[in-house]
């Protein structure tokens, strides 16, 4: 039992080193690892306005700031989620602005298919997708 203990120590620490040093050798992109310019000119940019004061205002500008990012509410098909993100099935793929998206505090995107789009938001997915419901219905 104590052989495994070691092990195991050994194993992780083998894993540790070994990623870190093919990420930044190779400098691959892992979650939360995006274009530094890009953040700042979003991070620049969304600086001038407050930051809402509640929790419902900030769902509404996160599900605004995404859903003017998927090229509005008639690119939009349909809108689901599952614990951590949007599924989204869109129209054109090429009015989706990944930059805006990711301007609203999401950690990334994933492009299933030519017509299927998943937005990473996080444990809190379910009033952000109520919120882009409701503002795609209001429009």
């Amino acid at each position: 039992p104590f052989m495994l203990l070691a092990q195991g120590v050994v194993f992780a620490a083998l894993y540790y080193f070994l990623f870190r040093f093919m990420i930044t050798k190779f400098n691959l992109m892992t979650p939360g690892r995006g274009d530094d310019e890009l953040d700042e000119a979003v991070e620049t940019e969304d600086s001038a306005t407050a930051a809402p004061t509640t929790k419902e205002a900030r769902f509404r500008q996160q599900a605004e700031t995404i859903l003017a990012g998927l090229g509005g509410p008639d690119n939009i098909r349909s809108i689901d989620n599952c614990a951590t993100r949007l599924r989204l099935e869109i129209e054109d793929m090429d009015k989706i602005n990944e930059s805006k998206i990711k301007s609203a505090g999401v950690p990334g995107l994933n492009r299933v298919s030519k017509h299927d789009l998943q937005v990473i938001v996080g444990t809190e997915v379910q009033f952000v997708a109520d919120e882009l419901i409701k503002l795609k219905s209001d429009k």
